[in-house]
């Protein structure tokens, strides 16, 4: 759990087991520097391990960090790789196995919000980037979603035409592992048409989403079907 047990409005991430007792209390992030907070945690599927996002180390300067749920602190690594000046991670989510952390950061360029995954047993150079190509005014948009399988990750993504003036938020999916190509999952949008709301289906071979796809400011309801066409790849059936 999140909470300024230990210093008023500094919030930490601690552990206790459920039958307790309270002074069985594990602290599992490491000192915080002046400033720093603890902001969101997620236990592994197999219960060993918890993965946080803090600015531990920089004050404003958000990253991803594993240790085991027992602790101690001093277990505890960087998940998430080096950032470029200014940067910092903006979310992530673990796979539904527990083997995946998959995270937004501007970790390359300042200001250039990109997608990608770290193995949860691996260290931040197994780090490997998920998204199709951008241009440097395009952004991957938070929250993500992982596949129930914990294969894919389905992300937003800016396209932006800057001869037409047209911005849209369109919806993809990547392989978690980086092993393939990203696939756009929506359908042709109008301008400024956004991809506003979506979700895996538990079979994961659905996902259905929210957007103004085919008027501009109309939001409504899509699905769409996908099946593996080869490994590391999708044919779309929508």
């Amino acid at each position: 759990y999140l909470g300024d047990a230990s210093t008023n409005d500094i919030v930490e991430l601690y552990s206790i087991p459920v039958a307790g007792p309270a002074a069985a209390r594990v602290k599992l992030n490491k000192p915080l520097v002046p400033g720093g907070n603890v902001e969101k945690a997620r236990i592994t599927a197999d219960s060993n391990w918890v993965i946080y996002r803090a600015d531990q180390d920089t004050d404003g300067v958000f990253e991803i960090y594993r240790v085991p749920i027992d602790g101690p602190a001093t277990s505890g690594e960087k998940l998430s790789d080096t950032l470029v000046p200014g940067g910092s991670v903006e979310d992530f989510e673990v796979s539904p196995d527990g083997n995946w952390v998959a995270y937004v950061a501007d970790l390359e360029v300042d200001e250039e919000l990109r997608l990608y995954s770290v193995p949860v047993a691996g260290s931040a150079m197994n780090t490997r980037n998920l998204n199709h190509s951008l241009a440097a005014n395009e952004d991957v948009h938070v929250p993500l979603e992982i596949s129930p399988d914990s294969r894919f990750v389905a992300y937003r993504a800016d396209d932006i035409n800057i001869f037409s003036f047209s911005q849209r938020l369109n919806l993809y999916s990547a392989p978690i592992d980086g092993v393939g190509n990203p696939v756009k999952i929506n359908g042709p949008s109008v301008n400024n048409g956004e991809v506003r709301v979506f979700d895996f289906a538990p079979d994961s071979r659905h996902i259905v989403y929210i957007a103004d796809q085919d008027t501009d400011e109309v939001n409504e309801l899509y699905v769409t079907f996908h099946k593996p066409a080869a490994a590391g790849s999708w044919e779309d059936f929508r």
